[in-house]
C-alpha cells in the first residue's frame, strides 16, 4: 500500500522539483517574424534592443515596460539612424526598426492572456507586422506595457537568428489561461484599412481588444507575401462571423 501511495505521489513531486529548479521550461507564447527585408541598420538596432530584453524576468504582479527595459535609443547608446514611422511620416532616427520587437511582444502578451496596460498602434501599416497586431514605441512617449497577473514568474526570450526575430514568453502553463487572437480587416478609404482584433479564451465568447485605422504604406506586408503572414485558425467574432487570425 505504501509503495502504491509513493508511486501516486512521485509525478507531482518530480514536477514540483523541476519547477522549483527551473521554472521557465514551458513556452507560454512565441512569435517569429522575418526581418531579412529590413535595412542593415534596422537589423543592428533590433539585435541591440533584443539583447537588452533577452532573459528579463517579469515577476507576479510586476509590469513590464519596453522603454524602461531597453532604455533611450541614441547613437551614444549604440543605435543607428534607420527608417522609422513617426506619426504618419517616415523618418530616419536612432533605433529605427525596433518596433518589430515591441509588436512581437505585444502579440505574445495577448496570446499568454496577460493584461496589456499600454499599447499604441502605428498610424501606417508596417512592412513586417500585420495591422492590428503592431505596437509602436518611442522613448519618452509611446510605450508597450503589460502586467504579469499570474502566480508565477515569466521569462522573456528575445533574439535574432537566421533572418528572424524570435520572441518567447516562458514559465508555468498551469498559472495562466492562453487565448486565441483573431483579426478582421473592415476596409475604409482607398488608402486606409480599419482592423479589429479579438481575444478568445477556450470556447468562450471573443472580446474586442482593439479597433485601429491605418494608412496603407507601400512597403507594408499588405502588399507583399512575407514569411510571417498570419496563418492561425479561424475564431468567432462577437457578431458571429468568422475571423481569420
Amino acid at each position: 500500500m505504501r509503495n502504491q501511495l509513493w508511486l501516486l505521489m512521485l509525478p507531482p513531486l518530480l514536477y514540483g522539483i523541476s519547477q522549483y529548479s527551473y521554472p521557465f521550461g514551458q513556452i507560454l507564447s512565441a512569435k517569429k517574424i522575418t526581418v531579412s527585408s529590413l535595412t542593415v541598420h534596422q537589423k543592428l538596432n533590433i539585435r541591440k534592443a533584443a539583447s537588452r530584453i533577452d532573459g528579463v524576468i517579469v515577476r507576479p504582479g510586476e509590469e513590464f515596460s519596453f522603454n524602461k527595459c531597453v532604455g533611450p535609443r541614441t547613437e551614444r547608446a549604440g543605435y543607428y539612424a534607420a527608417p522609422s514611422y513617426i506619426g504618419a511620416d517616415t523618418y530616419s532616427s536612432p533605433g529605427g526598426g525596433i518596433c518589430v520587437i515591441s509588436s512581437a511582444l505585444y502579440q505574445d502578451a495577448l496570446v499568454a492572456g496577460l493584461k496589456v496596460t499600454e499599447r499604441v498602434p502605428h498610424q501606417k501599416t508596417m512592412q513586417t507586422v500585420e495591422p492590428g497586431l503592431d505596437a509602436t514605441v518611442w522613448y519618452g512617449g509611446a510605450d508597450l506595457k503589460f502586467v504579469n497577473d499570474t502566480k508565477a514568474a515569466i521569462k522573456i526570450d528575445c533574439n535574432v537568428e537566421d533572418g528572424y526575430l524570435n520572441t518567447d514568453l516562458t514559465g508555468d502553463k498551469q498559472s495562466l489561461h492562453t487565448t486565441k487572437i483573431s483579426r478582421r480587416e473592415i476596409g475604409g478609404a482607398t488608402n486606409q484599412v480599419a482592423v479589429e482584433v479579438f481575444q478568445q479564451e477556450g470556447d468562450g465568447a471573443a472580446t474586442l481588444v482593439s479597433r485601429d485605422l491605418y494608412t496603407i504604406s507601400s512597403r507594408s506586408s499588405r502588399h507583399s507575401t512575407l514569411a510571417n503572414r498570419i496563418s492561425w485558425s479561424k475564431a468567432a467574432s462577437p457578431n458571429g462571423n468568422s475571423v481569420d487570425r
